[in-house]
């Protein structure tokens, strides 16, 4: 997903701290009269609770948008993780 973070200059370092631990990745930042926006891409599976992190991280003053943006392949071990998973609901059925 593409993510437009926009937050006060104070908290840019939280932000950008936090994309890693969402397997994202920031790919620009833009100065802007709100404060600092962030063009960062985050798998979906990983931003189901970005707006309450967000809100901590800034103190409520961040705000983003999200739009899709591309298809990725899943890394090997989560995929693992997924298919094991489905094969024990399966079993379980």
């Amino acid at each position: 997903m593409k993510l437009e973070i926009t937050v006060p200059e104070q908290y840019v370092g939280a932000v950008m701290g936090d994309m890693p631990n969402r397997r994202g990745m920031v790919l620009g930042m833009d100065s802007s009269p709100r404060g600092t926006v962030l063009h960062a891409e985050a798998p979906q599976a990983e931003l189901f609770d970005y707006a309450i992190a967000l809100r901590s991280m800034t103190q409520a003053r961040g705000s983003f948008t999200v739009e899709f943006a591309r298809y990725a392949e899943l890394p090997g071990n989560l995929a693992d993780k997924v298919i094991a998973a489905y094969k024990k609901e399966q079993e379980e059925k």
